[in-house]
């Protein structure tokens, strides 16, 4: 048995490091913004916060199919630590169908 990763172990395990260090962040930011008030702020970040309004225009213009259209839609307003999480799944579960050789 090898002990050499592969490139989707990799990309999984940086994947999830992402997601655990975007889920501190958003704590500590919740925190700090809590002030001396009891309420915690905490705010998930999304895509459509993070990418470029122009950008976001040329996708609806672009695409005509009502189904895409919406599921770049899903895609965009859900919250980046669950589609890291996700993604860092995915890469998991590829690496457990390759074979080291």
């Amino acid at each position: 048995m090898s002990l050499r990763m592969l490139k989707p172990s990799i990309i999984g395990v940086f994947l999830l490091l992402t997601t655990i260090a975007l889920l501190c962040y958003q704590v500590i930011a919740g925190a700090l913004a809590m002030g001396t008030s009891n309420a915690f702020a905490y705010r998930n970040i999304k895509l459509i916060e993070i990418l470029n309004q122009k950008f976001l225009n040329g996708i609806s213009r672009s695409i005509s199919s009502v189904y895409i259209q919406g599921a770049i839609d899903f895609i965009i307003t859900t919250p980046l630590i669950y589609l890291l999480f996700v993604a860092s799944i995915i890469f998991f579960i590829l690496h457990a169908f390759t074979k080291v050789k």
